[in-house]
């Protein structure tokens, strides 16, 4: 009896053992199959997401150099590239981009500087399988043919919390202003966090000081100046509506002529790019920016809630060398 009591003990220790083992087996096949289904990712796809990535910073087609080689274990081709990249764009900034387009696949990817500062080289596998390898280099005479944007928001309230939270992010961009004794408290604020700002000319400005009519002497229209100039003396340069009729006037000449002895530039609305609020702002931007020339600029005049709209398509044309620069830095 104590014979069989431990031969049935041995019985179902083995038994049980064996049902281990083979759960054991079944949970790693399951987990090798999930795995393997998960990754589904085509060569052909993983060629073409690979280059939007590259292509998304406005690289040239001439940029990218591509061949192919045969993995010496698996006996499989895959694809290798050699992709020269403008001064302007950091190595480790497209790596980022690529590691993000590719963070929810189960691949692998390596990345191993070869030359310190100017060479690096970039790996895609599954397993032990080679998929894809790309080397990156600085072209010393390749440049992304970019151009500049300024933009000018025109309805920011200084007195606003959330305008003025705003005006505390690194954007840059120029704040338009309309002349009022409140509104200069403001000015330092502005100028602290980075940000130009310009004063608006037009028949909104109640204030004596600074504001302008037709029927006015040439020694009020003189006094008005003087005032614009020392309290908003670090204006990026003056903005007179078109609408204003005081721009039709006999003495709007008056009005130009000694702004320009003070060197301070006056523009009129209509010189800017005028964006307004409408179903299609996204496209009649970006045709706008796809319009830039190599070095030009172009300013944009803007609501809030417009410019706020845009944060991701400027974004998006940031990555492929366009500028976003304050008015000043152009001279404009």
């Amino acid at each position: 009896m104590k014979i069989f009591q431990q031969k049935t003990l041995w019985f179902l220790f083995i038994a049980a053992l064996v049902l281990l083992i083979i759960n054991i087996l079944i949970d790693y096949t399951f987990k090798e199959n999930r795995v393997e289904n998960k990754f589904s990712l085509s060569s052909q796809d993983l060629q073409t997401r690979f280059e939007s990535s590259l292509k998304s910073f406005g690289l040239k087609e001439e940029w990218l150099k591509k061949k192919s080689e045969k993995n010496k274990i698996s006996n499989r081709k895959y694809p290798v590239y050699k992709i020269f990249l403008p001064g302007d764009l950091s190595i480790p900034v497209v790596l980022l981009e690529i590691y993000k387009e590719f963070e929810t696949d189960s691949i692998s990817i390596e990345s191993k500087e070869i030359k310190t500062g100017g060479r690096s080289r970039l790996t895609f596998r599954t397993k032990n399988q080679l998929l894809l390898s790309a080397e990156f280099i600085y072209g010393k005479k390749i440049k992304r043919e970019t151009g500049n944007l300024s933009f000018v928001i025109k309805d920011i309230e200084l007195a606003n919390l959330n305008d003025s939270l705003l005006i505390e992010t690194a954007d840059k961009f120029n704040v338009l202003v309309t002349p009022s004794e409140e509104n200069i408290n403001y000015l330092p604020f502005i100028v602290k966090h980075r940000k130009n700002y310009s004063i608006l000319i037009s028949d909104e400005i109640s204030e004596p000081n600074y504001s302008l009519d037709a029927s006015y002497s040439k020694l009020r229209i003189l006094n008005v100046i003087k005032a614009l100039s020392v309290d908003f003396a670090n204006a990026a340069f003056f903005v007179i509506d078109d609408n204003f009729d005081f721009i039709n006037s006999d003495n709007f000449e008056y009005f130009e002529n000694e702004l320009e002895k003070r060197y301070i530039k006056l523009k009129k609305l209509s010189d800017f790019i005028l964006l307004h609020s409408e179903e299609n702002l996204s496209s009649v931007f970006s045709n706008h920016v796809k319009e830039l020339g190599e070095g030009e600029l172009k300013i944009i005049v803007l609501s809030k809630a417009d410019y706020l709209q845009l944060k991701p398509e400027i974004s998006l044309f940031k990555k492929t060398g366009i500028k976003i620069v304050n008015t000043s830095e152009n001279g404009s």
